[in-house]
């Protein structure tokens, strides 16, 4: 009797662990009642009957032994649910992921950078193309508002200098018109021969011209100086209102000077020279003030130094390039307050 039981347990034991892979795993029940000997004793003479054995018999034969658990059904939709998905149902995934170009399968998210990428490039290259035409418009803008300043300069230029040009046409304007050497007979106490110079300016321009002050002064040397120096008492101050002196008439200088016997050879041998030099300061129409600046040197071969009868003397001419006298033949603006360079 035992050893049946033994038996139709291991048979049970065996149907379970037969079961399909795919059925979940039966929780152990609690302990139930044994087996009727009735139903024990039935056992062996099924087994007699069906040699081979059946399983839905011994299954049968055991039901009342087997906890209840969970369905089949559930348990295979539990595996199906466990299972990873097929190659059908993540090619349907990703279709909405992918774009198919030519044959070829592309990533939207991808395309979408490249298409952003190359209408940047677009735009920057139509941004680079305004601007290299702005860039040239500038600069022809530059060069076309500094030919239009330089115009403008010139054309200021011009005016300025045209201005000058006419109010210059209308000042006065004095030239040296006669400057001569008056010599007297020789005094027999100091045996010097005195004599004076005599300087007189023209005043050839349109206008009249006011003489405020005067200068006039010589010297026995062999060249002057390069910049002028008029000595302080040489200065001649006229002093008095009225000294007015219109278009066409003359302002005349003088100055006395006393030659000693040696003066007198030197100057006729060449080895010196009797230097004449002076200025005129007058004020224009405009209340400008004015100096014109002069120079001569006396002629030795027209002069007479010892006249049979009367005075002798002779004119002064003007210096040659070469002589460095330049400097004292000018017309400059004369300042109220400006005192002229005393000798040194």
């Amino acid at each position: 009797m035992k050893r049946s039981t033994l038996v139709i347990l291991a048979l049970a034991g065996g149907v379970t662990s037969a079961s399909t892979p795919g059925q979940a795993s039966v929780p152990k029940a609690g302990p139930t009642a044994p087996a009727s000997d009735t139903a024990m004793a039935a056992a062996p003479r099924a087994r007699a009957a069906s040699p081979t054995g059946s399983a839905t018999a011994a299954d049968g034969a055991v039901s009342a032994t087997r906890p209840v658990g969970e369905s089949p059904a559930l348990a295979a939709s539990a595996g199906r649910i466990a299972q990873p998905p097929t190659r059908s149902e993540t090619e349907e995934s990703e279709s909405d992921e992918y774009w198919y170009l030519g044959g070829h399968r592309m990533k939207i998210s991808n395309a979408l950078l490249i298409a952003s990428a190359g209408l940047l490039t677009v735009f920057t290259g139509f941004l680079c193309r305004s601007t290299y035409k702005l860039w040239r418009e500038t600069r022809a803008g530059v060069a076309i508002a500094r030919q239009a300043a330089n115009a403008a300069a010139q054309s200021a230029l011009a005016a300025r200098l045209s201005a000058e040009a006419s109010v210059a046409a209308e000042q006065p304007r004095w030239i040296v018109s006669d400057m001569r050497l008056l010599l007297e007979d020789m005094n027999p106490n100091t045996a010097r021969r005195g004599g004076r110079l005599v300087v007189t300016l023209t005043n050839h321009g349109h206008t009249a011209a006011e003489v405020t002050r005067a200068a006039l002064c010589w010297k026995l040397v062999a060249q002057l100086d390069p910049k002028p120096r008029y000595p302080g008492g040489a200065i001649d101050d006229p002093g008095a209102f009225g000294n007015i002196v219109k278009q066409g008439e003359s302002y005349s200088l003088a100055e006395s000077l006393s030659l000693s016997g040696d003066d007198v050879d030197c100057i006729r041998k060449g080895g010196t020279h009797l230097w004449v030099f002076g200025y005129v300061a007058y004020r224009d129409f405009l209340d400008h003030h004015w100096r014109k600046g002069f120079v001569g040197v006396l002629d030795p071969t027209s002069t007479r130094w010892y006249p049979t009868s009367g005075n002798g003397g002779g004119t002064l001419r003007q210096p040659g390039l070469l002589a460095g006298a330049e400097a004292y033949t000018y017309t400059l603006p004369d300042g109220i307050d400006e005192a002229p360079e005393s000798a040194r």
